[in-house]
């Protein structure tokens, strides 16, 4: 039996699991020549070690953010946090609007509970959702958070002045430090999340540029969370 033959009997048995991250679709034979790239849910080290046992060099493993097995990154994630300032708490507060527990390489959603302190209107420029980035609590350095495509729909949430506005929040545990493994491991951990704030009412009046609108992006306050095993 060819190599596809054969994966493909895997991945259609795989699919429904939640392992899978990224495949070829199993349903297409046209042009199918290993090696196969697959990528994998952070979580999913068992289905990794069956497929590369299984079928060696003719695929390319990835799990969370790392090649499998040699656990090398893909690439340096750059946190989308460096040099970004926090949010000014006369501004906006911050909050988590329910406690975030995830289990280990999962991936959840929550929500942030975002109240306007301001005087004027906020504008939360969204895909949707906020993107968590998970923190070392000791050292404050961004270790795990989510890895994969997403949407890119823009929705704006907005807050007028003494509003408050529940903003969902995507909660990843990919793990971006190969010492720490594939996936954040069980313990308490803080997450962070970038906003992007689209400029409304006098402020935005006047910082606005002629026919543009005007954004900026702020850092929330650090939050806890529990990941599990």
């Amino acid at each position: 039996m060819a190599v596809w033959d054969e994966l493909k009997l895997v991945l259609l048995d795989l699919e429904g699991s939640g392992g899978l991250a990224a495949y070829p679709d199993p349903r297409m034979d046209e042009g199918r020549e290993p090696p196969f790239g697959i990528d994998l849910a952070p979580w999913a080290t068992d289905v990794a070690e069956r497929l590369s046992c299984q079928f060696g060099d003719d695929v390319e493993l990835t799990v969370g953010a790392f090649r499998y097995p040699e656990r090398q990154p893909l690439r340096q994630p750059a946190s989308a946090s460096d040099d970004i300032a926090e949010i000014d708490p006369s501004e906006l507060t911050v909050e988590l609007d329910a406690p975030v527990v995830v289990a280990s390489g999962r991936t959840i959603m929550g929500a942030l509970r975002v109240h306007n302190m301001s005087a004027h209107t906020s504008v939360i420029a969204t895909n949707g959702q906020l993107t968590a980035e998970v923190v070392d609590p000791q050292t404050g350095a961004v270790v795990g958070g989510f890895v994969g495509s997403q949407r890119l729909p823009l929705v704006h949430f907005r807050a007028a002045p003494g509003e408050t506005v529940i903003v969902p929040l995507l909660v990843g545990t990919a793990s971006f430090l190969p010492d720490l493994g594939y996936a954040i491991p069980a313990g308490e951990w803080m997450i962070q999340a970038i906003v992007k704030l689209d400029e409304s009412g006098e402020a935005g009046r006047q910082r606005r540029v002629t026919g543009r609108v005007v954004s900026r992006r702020s850092r929330t306050p650090l939050l806890p969370i529990t990941v599990t095993n």
